[in-house]
């Protein structure tokens, strides 16, 4: 019903048939400044945000191989891969539904190939500063023995 401006008039509604997007996700990296600095950002459209959980594993696919893997459950928040070295990686990620609108869990994928480069040849390695590190272990009691 109707009502104040739009009283007695028609309206006709029409429904579009619509498709549901392929799942798939954008990636960001950043500028290398050493041989072990890359970071790759995997980052989900918003008609993804509202899946259960992503799982993303991370393969180096050219040099020495590498193998990572992330799994979240706030698909909206970006997810990076930090402290890799220069060469190409292969990104996939598994998006998972508990219960679609049917009751039925479904699950989806997509994988996408992301490059890093830095202008170092032999590179210059990322490390943390000796007097920035804490402790992770207290002393041992004076009266104990070695």
């Amino acid at each position: 019903m109707l009502n104040g401006c739009f009283k007695d008039k028609t309206f006709t509604s029409y429904l579009y048939p619509t498709t549901t997007p392929v799942f798939s996700f954008d990636t960001r990296t950043n500028r290398m400044q050493c041989k072990n600095d890359g970071e790759i950002t995997m980052i989900l459209p918003e008609a993804f945000h509202d899946v259960d959980q992503v799982h993303y594993t991370l393969k180096k696919i050219t040099g020495t191989q590498y193998t990572d893997v992330a799994e979240t459950t706030k698909p909206a928040e970006p997810k990076t891969f930090i402290g890799l070295e220069a060469g190409t990686y292969e990104i996939s990620a598994r998006a998972t539904v508990f219960k679609d609108e049917t009751g039925q869990p479904k699950v989806m994928d997509f994988k996408r190939n992301v490059q890093l480069t830095t202008p170092y040849g032999d590179g210059l390695y990322a490390t943390v500063r000796p007097d920035y590190m804490v402790s992770t272990r207290s002393d041992a009691p004076k009266d104990a023995s070695v």
